[in-house]
């Protein structure tokens, strides 16, 4: 094997390539990792066949060297899993739904509440309590029985009809100050909204 030629040959192709790259899609994808990271995010890569390997490297170098939190889902017990239930097509699609979710907008609504002096603060979706929506003559209870723990039994209710992957938030709020503060007087208060409204602000705002 003449070698000379074949690297000769090599380079000649990897510039071709590099040719057809279309600059600006690497640009879009860099205003999307700054974006994540400025919003205290994760970036997920995903590789296919030998692919995963590089991702898998890639995903270190981020987490190592440009210090933005990234991870990869190139466990064989989880692809094998997805793609059996859900079909090799769409094991990805349906790993993202699992695993990205709820934390980053809890994180972000608490970093706004904080901002805003609009305290908010996360209950945990305790699936024991699921129970006490049972219902003897439907599918479920919109009340749960014995009217304990009522915040995290109005969200699971909440949970049941939203799409597995969807953010959503479920504010169980007072709405009234027992006392007077600075701009804050005492009667009815409109709590969470200031916190909701700067998030929107930050995420879709132009």
């Amino acid at each position: 094997m003449i070698y000379k030629d074949y690297f000769k040959n090599y380079s000649i192709s990897i510039k071709n390539l590099l040719d057809e790259v279309d600059t600006n899609l690497i640009d879009k994808s860099v205003e999307l990792i700054n974006l994540s990271n400025q919003n205290n995010n994760k970036i997920y890569i995903v590789g296919n066949g030998g692919s995963a390997s590089i991702a898998s490297h890639v995903s270190v170098d981020f987490a190592k060297v440009a210090k933005i939190p990234s991870a990869t889902f190139n466990n064989a017990n989880l692809i094998t899993c997805f793609a059996n239930d859900y079909g090799y097509p769409n094991w990805v699609k349906e790993s993202i739904k699992s695993y990205c979710n709820n934390n980053d907008l809890s994180r972000d609504f608490e970093k706004h509440a904080k901002i805003a002096n609009d305290p908010l603060w996360r209950l945990p979706l305790y699936e024991p309590y699921r129970r006490m929506l049972d219902s003897k003559v439907a599918d479920i209870s919109s009340a749960s029985e014995g009217g304990f723990g009522g915040g995290i039994t109005a969200a699971l209710f909440l949970q049941e009809f939203v799409e597995k992957g969807i953010p959503w938030a479920h504010f169980d709020i007072m709405a009234w100050n027992t006392f007077s503060r600075a701009g804050r007087p005492e009667g009815g208060e409109a709590q969470s909204i200031r916190a909701a409204f700067n998030l929107i602000v930050e995420k879709y705002g132009s």
